[in-house]
This record gives structure tokens, sequence and C-alpha cells, in this order.
């Protein structure tokens, strides 16, 4: 019998959940930003500007949907040399689409670069909540902090890990986090190798039980449709798009799609909608697998056993420079209804 991970019933929805627009350092418009993404078919986007929660249901409409979110940011103090910097980013997505109230929201921020907090009309809009949060990067504060979104209702993702300079003993600490950014265009076309496979297998085999996703992290032209995040629901609505997020009903890319993906007679199985060049599959330990023809012709479909002490499985299609990933599937739950 067919345990599908992916729900079988319900459409994909083409996301991007993380980019900035002219109320913060972005080029375009939250306007612009809706017609270039729905031009090239997605339904969901979050325009999660700097450090200011603001929403944009006056762009929604049948077939597009905006959430509410914001990205923050915590520097390491660094004088006028940025480039030395280590800093931690992270997004915070609304649960609650009547959710306005943002925590730690600094009233008296003002920086021309966040066009939005020297703008009093735009400031007029925010809603503070509590202590307005700092910008230290100390590891137990940005831990406070993603609690403090948590559990305020925000679905937290941790951004860009290679671009933000944080190496293991730095990004090991975090741990009041919902998914990780396994892919930032942005920053993979500025010059990083921000495909983040190896940072979530470190966390995910130090028992951290998270998602991944892919994001364009959209600032100018050059960072638009590279990474993308695709959402499985039966209809478009904000509650919908946030179960789907919190029950890991998603896949991210940057190119290849993926048809279907289930567990059955003791085998976790995927389906890709158009062929690739291989199928990796990555576990808690050493056992991994890749799937690929013996003549070099691409491949649809794999199936990898699950043993249970491997912790967990993840998979990756692979068709030249382009990667779709999935969730981490963990095998004591792939495995709990045989």
């Amino acid at each position: 019998m067919k345990k599908f991970l992916l729900p079988e019933s319900g459409n994909f929805y083409k996301a991007n959940l993380h980019c900035h627009s002219t109320w913060s350092d972005g080029k375009h418009s939250p306007e612009e930003l809706k017609k270039l993404y729905k031009e090239m078919g997605y339904s969901v986007l979050s325009v999660t500007d700097h450090r200011g929660l603001f929403s944009h249901y006056e762009l929604d409409d049948d077939e597009f949907i905006t959430l509410t979110g914001m990205e923050l940011d915590f520097d390491e103090r660094h004088g006028v040399n940025y480039d030395d910097c280590i800093t931690t980013h992270i997004c915070a997505i609304a649960k609650d689409k009547e959710n306005f109230v943002q925590p730690g929201f600094d009233p008296t921020y003002r920086v021309p670069k966040m066009k939005w907090s020297v703008d009093e009309e735009k400031r007029a809009l925010a809603r503070p909540f509590g202590e307005p949060f700092r910008d230290d990067h100390w590891h137990m504060y940005v831990q406070y902090v993603m609690k403090t979104l948590r559990d305020n209702g925000f679905y937290v993702t941790y951004n860009h890990p290679t671009w933000s300079f944080e190496n293991y003993p730095v990004y090991m600490n975090y741990t009041e986090f919902d998914c990780l950014e396994i892919y930032n265009h942005g920053c993979f076309m500025s010059g990083y190798d921000e495909h983040n496979g190896k940072v979530y297998d470190d966390m995910l085999r130090h028992g951290r039980r998270i998602n991944c996703l892919c994001a364009d992290d959209t600032h100018t032209d050059r960072d638009l449709f590279g990474g993308f995040t695709m959402l499985k629901a039966q209809s478009l609505t904000y509650d919908n798009m946030i179960d789907a997020l919190e029950k890991g009903n998603f896949y991210g890319s940057t190119g290849p799609l993926i048809d279907s993906l289930w567990v059955e007679d003791g085998y976790l199985c995927v389906r890709a909608q158009t062929p690739v060049e291989f199928i990796r599959m990555v576990s808690g330990h050493r056992y991994a697998g890749r799937v690929a023809s013996d003549d070099g012709t691409k491949v649809t479909e794999a199936r990898f056993l699950i043993k249970p002490d491997c912790y967990y499985m993840r998979l990756e299609l692979v068709d030249g420079s382009r990667r779709a990933y999935t969730n981490a599937y963990f095998t004591d739950e792939l495995l709990a209804d045989r």
C-alpha cells in the first residue's frame, strides 16, 4: 500500500517565499513583482522586506496570493568593513492572515536603504509588539528572536548560511526555526555556492527535524525565477499555503519538478514530471544511493530501500546544474505504519 509523502490529491502551487521590493532594497515595487512572477506561472509570493512586516493583500486575486512576511538580520560588529562581517538572516511568515503584529519592531529604526523606515506613511502601518529586537550577532540572542517569532505565530526560515559566512560551529547553535533555505538564487548569482545540502545534513544528523526550501531572495532582475518552492494543497488560500508549510507538503527546486513522492513496500519512491540526469538519496549515516541509466539517457523514477537505522532520508533530483530537493523524511515515521 502506498503512503504518500506529498499529498496524492490537490494541486502544486509555485511560490517564492523570499523577496524584496522598493519598500526596502529591491528594484521592483510589490505590484511589479506580482506581474513578473504571475507571468512566469507563480501563484504565491511573500514580500519579505527587511525588518518590516507589511501585508500586500491588495495584490491578491483568484490565481495569485501573497503571504505576509519579513526578513531580519543580526550582524557581527564590524566597523566600516562589512565584507568580513558574519551575519544571520531569517525570514518570518505570519501563519495567520490577520496577524499584523510584529514582535520586536523598532519604531525609531531609520535607514535610507530600507525605504519604509523613512516613509512616514509606510511606518504608520507597522504594529509593534514587545521590546525592540537588537541586531546583535550572538547565537543565544538569535535563538531568542527565532523562538519569540515562532511563539507569536510565525513560520521561521534560516537563510543563505554560505553568503552569511556562518560555518559549522555557528549555525549548529540554532534550533528554533522551521526550515532551512537550502538554495538562495540571489546569493548563487552573486558567486556563492548557495546549494546548502551539507548544512542541511549537518543539522539533520544532530537531531534537527526541519524542512528545506528554495527561494530567489529577489533584489534585482538577476535574482528572478531561479529558486522556488512547490506547495501541494487542495486550493489556493492563505490558510492552505501555511498548512502545506507546517505539514511539509512541499519541495524546493531550481528547475526539476516532482510528480509524486511516496513509501511502498519498505521503499522510498519518487517520480519526476520530466526526466533528469540522476536521482540521489542522502541519509543520516553512510548509506546513500544514486539512480541513473547505464546508457546515459535520463530517468524519471527511483526507489531506495528504507533502512531503519539510517535516521532519515532525503532526495535530490539532478539535471545538469539544476536540482530539486525533497524535505528529509525520518525512518521512524516512514516505517511507523508497517
